[in-house]
């Protein structure tokens, strides 16, 4: 299992915003040269604000203006590696334009404010903030396990962790939902669940179907000794309307 840094995913609402281009909806955008000639700083003033505790959000931007400096820094090189004409290409532009756009959120997060990120992120959880509840959850099991062997056991605190994972996906906290698959196909978090991961899988695929879903079954569960009694298409497709509907169905 890939234990995946907190940091890699909490964005802020700018950052998830393209990742949302990832999504059929953006990759049309950028088929359609959509970003050629649009001004970021118009772009900027229209965003919706981003949602959250405020000390999560603030935490949020600087996370993602540590991370920019990186991505620029990928994509200048990346760009020497290039021809004229790949930097024409709509997905090329998409990535740089949204990059302009992250670097003007960034103009008000100096250097020296980085280090409170861990008090903010603390903060908004003692509020009660999914995302900031996210984020000290994922902390908390990425050190847990960091330090583990394949074959160790799972520590108390990893459990804790992962149980409050799990249970913060069912509220559509993405970076959560990310991991709900993950922690319910093993036994190490006492989660296990083959309908459960299965459901999960289910949700969380781009391209979601009955063929997918039998496939995971017999390919995947089913060679792994689970019985056939245990999980079928029906009990998956209902679990998953479930998750569905709690997580997802309606979004703030």
């Amino acid at each position: 299992m890939m234990y995946k840094s907190p940091k890699l995913f909490l964005r802020s609402g700018l950052a998830m915003a393209v990742l949302a281009c990832g999504t059929a909806a953006g990759n049309v955008w950028a088929q359609q040269n959509y970003f050629t000639g649009l001004d970021p700083h118009i772009f900027v003033q229209n965003m919706p604000p981003p949602k959250g505790h405020p000390s999560y959000v603030r935490a949020q931007q600087m996370l993602d203006c540590q991370d920019l400096l990186d991505e620029i820094s990928d994509l200048e090189s990346a760009g020497q590696a290039r021809s004229v004409q790949d930097l024409e290409l709509p997905e090329v532009q998409q990535r740089i334009f949204f990059l302009e756009v992250r670097k003007i959120l960034c103009q008000d997060v100096p250097p020296e404010d980085r280090p409170l990120i861990q008090k903010l992120m603390t903060e908004a959880a003692l509020a009660g903030d999914p995302g900031a509840r996210t984020f000290k959850a994922v902390e908390k099991l990425v050190h847990e396990e960091s330090s583990k062997k394949w074959n160790d056991p799972a520590s108390e605190n990893a459990k804790i962790a992962a149980k409050e994972l799990l249970g913060l996906a069912m509220t559509g906290d993405p970076v959560a939902m990310s991991y709900a698959y993950e922690i319910t196909v093993t036994d190490r978090y006492h989660l296990y669940d083959p309908v459960e991961s299965a459901a999960w899988k289910l949700v969380l695929s781009p391209d979601p179907s009955a063929e997918m879903i039998d496939n995971y079954i017999t390919g995947e569960l089913l060679s792994n000794n689970v019985s056939p009694g245990n999980v079928d298409r029906e009990k998956v497709f209902a679990r998953a309307q479930i998750i569905f509907d709690a997580c997802c169905a309606v979004r703030p």
